[in-house]
């Protein structure tokens, strides 16, 4: 039994044994992991292109769930037209914070679908 406690104790790390194109695989981030633009910048830009539509609930109202694909793309587009708002230069960059505008226009298009869905239940 002391053997078999002996052999487990020295066994090597599997993880050193792995080989070296693996470990890079896993250990490179891709610059749209991490937020390339303020946040804060993004909903100014998100709250200035909600005044140049109707009213969300109105739209809401008028074409239900099957309307906010649309609506999230033109308020994307005029996120992204925003003067204030300056998109990098780098097309990388410019890729990851095109994304980064898209995922903060659908999160706030999402959540006033869902309150004014639940004012409606009720």
């Amino acid at each position: 039994m002391l053997a078999s406690l002996l052999a487990v104790a020295t066994h090597p790390d599997s993880t050193t044994l792995l080989p070296a194109t693996a470990k890079k695989s896993k250990q490179i981030k891709t610059p749209t992991s991490r937020l390339v633009m303020d946040d804060a910048m993004v909903q100014a830009a998100i709250a200035s292109a909600l005044t140049k539509f109707d009213d969300l609930e109105a739209s809401f109202a008028t074409h239900g769930q099957g309307g906010i694909a649309s609506l999230v793309k033109r308020l994307t587009d005029e996120v992204l037209c925003d003067a204030d708002l300056v998109l990098p230069s780098e097309e990388e960059a410019r890729k990851a914070a095109t994304k980064q505008v898209s995922s903060s226009v659908v999160k706030r298009v999402g959540m006033a679908f869902g309150a004014w869905g639940k004012k409606k239940v009720e």
